[in-house]
């Protein structure tokens, strides 16, 4: 039964995308900003715990 179902779809053609009408829109745009916004958020963090960290290390000395 799987050995069907895998060659059904490997025989399947792709469908044809037209390049010049695919466009990320509206999701891409948002997808984008809110990567962005939580590479900023976990690198201020991270940033805050670091200091910290080498805080404790210079008051151990």
């Amino acid at each position: 039964m799987l050995n069907k179902i895998i060659l059904f779809l490997a025989e399947t053609p792709a469908p044809e995308i037209d390049p010049d009408r695919v466009r990320p829109g509206l999701a891409g745009l948002f997808s984008f900003f809110l990567l962005g916004l939580a590479v900023a958020v976990i690198s201020y963090f991270m940033n805050r715990s670091l200091k910290r960290t080498d805080q404790r290390f210079k008051d151990e000395k």
